[in-house]
């Protein structure tokens, strides 16, 4: 599991997740839809697709 470090407001995130948060890093900024890194799904179906692949 590889983390990204991110600059303040945004906490580490692990790399695997950038794709289910519609996001990408650049330089330490991470972009996305929104300016805080929210998750474009309801937690449920996050755990959902997770568990299923």
């Amino acid at each position: 599991m590889r983390w990204q470090p991110l600059r303040t407001p945004h906490l580490p995130l692990e790399s695997q997740k950038l794709s289910a948060h519609l996001a990408e890093i650049v330089g330490k900024n991470a972009r996305g839809p929104s300016k805080r890194l929210l998750s474009p799904l309801p937690l449920h179906e996050l755990f959902a697709q997770a568990a299923a692949g």
